[in-house]
C-alpha cells in the first residue's frame, strides 16, 4: 500500500534505488538487472557482471589410470576435449611384452 511520509515526502522515503544508480567498479559491466531494486543494498555482486575471463580447467594425465602393463607418460599433459585416454596418456611397460628372445634380458623399471 501506500507509504505515509514523515514530515515532507522525499525520494529517500518514497524510493528505492535501483541498479541504475549504481556505478560498476573497474573490470565490472552493469549485469542485465539495472531495473532492479537494490533495497538499500546496490552492490557490485548485486548489480554488475565481472569481465574477467572465467578459467578454463583441462584434467590432465595425472587423472588417468592406464591399463595394466602401461604407465603414464606425462602425468602434466592435459588431455584433449576435456577427456583423457590412454592413447593420450599412457605407454607400454616393458613388463607387458612378457619374455624377451633368446640371447636378451628383460628390463625392469
Amino acid at each position: 500500500g501506500d507509504m505515509r511520509c514523515e514530515g515532507a515526502c522525499s525520494t529517500e522515503q518514497c524510493c528505492s534505488a535501483t541498479c541504475r544508480t549504481f556505478t560498476c567498479p573497474s573490470g565490472w559491466n552493469p549485469a542485465g538487472n539495472q531495473g532492479r531494486s537494490c533495497n538499500g543494498q546496490c552492490s557490485a555482486d548485486a548489480c554488475c557482471e565481472s569481465t574477467a575471463p572465467v578459467p578454463v580447467t583441462r584434467p590432465t594425465c595425472s587423472s588417468h589410470t592406464c591399463p595394466e602393463g602401461y604407465a603414464v607418460t606425462n602425468p602434466e599433459a592435459e588431455c584433449q576435449f576435456g577427456e583423457c585416454s590412454s592413447l593420450q596418456c599412457c605407454v607400454p611397460m616393458c613388463r607387458s611384452i612378457g619374455s624377451c628372445s633368446a640371447g636378451w634380458t628383460l628390463n625392469w623399471d
